[in-house]
């Protein structure tokens, strides 16, 4: 039987948002007994539980890096965005 077909669609984002929290290095989260290797395995409870925290906080974004490949994803809570916050499809 064949493997089923994924369909990928990128698009770039032009992104302002004023209140962000930025947890690409990780270190903050470790005065709550939280390392990289519990917060980007296998299991997600501990990073619901960062989202959770984020959102809660009113935050609009969390920077955070990335489980699967190198590099930062941006996490948006639309839901938190100000005002003057704006999340444009640029391509």
């Amino acid at each position: 039987m064949p493997l089923p077909v994924r369909i990928r669609r990128s698009i770039q984002l032009e992104v302002e948002l004023t209140r962000v929290v930025d947890l690409v290095e990780l270190a903050p989260l470790a005065s709550f007994g939280m390392d990289r290797r519990n917060l980007l395995g296998p299991t997600v409870d501990q990073s619901r539980m960062v989202g959770h925290a984020v959102s809660w906080l009113g935050c609009a974004g969390l920077l955070v890096p990335s489980a699967c490949h190198s590099g930062t994803n941006l996490v948006i809570y639309t839901n938190q965005m100000a005002p003057a916050d704006c999340v444009d499809i640029t391509e």
